[in-house]
């Protein structure tokens, strides 16, 4: 064997002027001849076929990932709808994400754009992530350890045989952040960050806090626990809460309310007045509801027994009646009137039976005085945007939802004749 093949380990037959050969067990190819033209860096490495064959290389990630190579060493990548090869500095490319894409060589890692222009040089970071079209997760320090295990190693494709094994990782354990020019927009300072939608979760040591996705401060890192809804952030300290919108106004206070449901774009219902008895849902736990808008002006003032958020943007609210005092001791009539007065009463939807309003997102009251329960109110809406055109639902009409049509007449009769008081009797020519 001549000193030019002593290099390799193992060197294939030679198929259409090119041979794969083998060193520490990564595969390359040479030329007739002995010219090296691929570096034994690849896992496998199958027989070129007219110039192109399919390699297989262990990326940073310890992912082992099949790819495209041609004999200029181009590794070829996906790219939207199309494809394209790498220049050829590079060991290995992942696909694009937009038009930016990780690269690999020699074991650092940089960004390049479509023309191949750099984002991030290589080596700049030990880890890079790509979130999206916008937004690069860099890591800048990282701790080696060993990991020790039988069989399988669950990263991806990488397998083992059944004798122990053992495999570095590294911990990575600062993180910021890069736009899609590579410019900083987060400084690598934080043990941790996470995107959620159009936010940025950050952690230092076991606090927590949001940023937006150009780094921009929305909820400061000081937060024993984030939850993020939509278009606001929950943010608690202490088991109390704080509620920040999207653009990093802080809409409550802490201790402000007592509660705040926040799955909702543009309103938040809020509630105070915790009750001393123990309760067994949300609803009646508390004595006064609201709603907030998104810059946490009250369109409903926090005084209801009761509201709920209708199609995005109509709030129901209610004040709470006792049926007894609705029906004034009238006798009930039938079946349905004695099932529906039962099912009232009952603990659970005696809480939202009453006079409800709809109220819009701005906190205009466009149809009050509905009395009966959360469905009324809600039949009562659809019939009002039916009305208006922005609705297709059957309509339910809305001018006997006061007295439940008695003796037939509608609310307006009832109102003009008997001043709202259906038990007087009166004479019908």
């Amino acid at each position: 064997m001549g000193t030019k093949e002593a290099k390799y380990d193992f060197i294939g037959e030679f198929y259409q002027g090119i041979a794969i050969v083998m060193k520490n067990d990564t595969f390359g190819a040479i030329m007739v001849g002995g010219n090296e033209i691929i570096p034994p860096i690849y896992k496998a490495l199958s027989a070129f076929e007219n110039g192109i064959a399919t390699a297989k290389y262990e990326t940073f990630e310890h992912r082992i990932e099949e790819r495209t190579i041609n004999l200029s060493k181009q590794i070829q990548v996906d790219c939207g709808k199309e494809t394209l090869f790498l220049p050829n500095i590079y060991d290995w490319g992942h696909n694009y994400v937009g038009e930016i894409c990780i690269v690999e060589k020699d074991g650092d890692i940089g960004v390049i754009d479509k023309e191949g222009g750099i984002i991030v040089a290589l080596g700049s970071y030990k880890y890079v992530v790509i979130i999206n079209e916008r937004i690069i997760k860099v890591a800048g320090e990282s701790i080696e350890s060993e990991l020790r295990v039988l069989g399988h190693i669950n990263f991806d494709t990488m397998v083992s045989d059944d004798k122990e094994k053992i495999v570095k990782m590294k911990s990575y354990t600062k993180w910021g952040l890069l736009d899609n020019k590579g410019t900083p927009v987060i400084p690598c300072i934080y043990d941790g960050i996470d995107p959620y939608d159009s936010y940025l979760k950050i952690r230092k040591e076991n606090l927590y806090g949001i940023v937006s996705a150009e780094g921009v401060p929305i909820a400061p890192c000081i937060y024993d626990k984030i939850e993020l809804f939509c278009s606001f952030i929950k943010a608690y300290k202490n088991d109390k809460f704080e509620v920040f919108n999207n653009l990093g106004k802080k809409i409550i206070e802490i201790g402000q309310y007592e509660y705040a449901e926040l799955g909702n774009r543009c309103l938040v219902v809020v509630a105070k007045g915790k009750k001393n008895a123990a309760y067994s849902t949300t609803r009646n736990l508390y004595t006064n509801w609201g709603v907030l808008d998104f810059n946490g002006e009250e369109v409903a003032y926090c005084g209801y027994s009761a509201v709920s958020i209708e199609r995005g943007e109509y709030i129901l609210a209610c004040q709470t009646i006792p049926i007894d005092d609705i029906y004034n001791g009238r006798e009930l009539e039938d079946e349905d009137d004695r099932n529906y007065y039962n099912w009232v009463k009952s603990s659970e939807n005696n809480y939202n039976f009453g006079l409800w309003e709809i109220i819009n997102k701005e906190g205009d009251i466009i149809i009050d005085d509905i009395e009966g329960s959360e469905e009324d109110a809600r039949m009562a809406l659809d019939c009002y945007l039916k009305k208006s055109g922005s609705d297709d639902t059957e309509c339910y009409d809305i001018s006997y939802s006061k007295y439940g049509g008695y003796n037939s007449w509608d609310d307006d009769a009832i109102n003009e004749a008997f001043e709202g008081n259906p038990e007087l009797t009166w004479n019908v020519d």
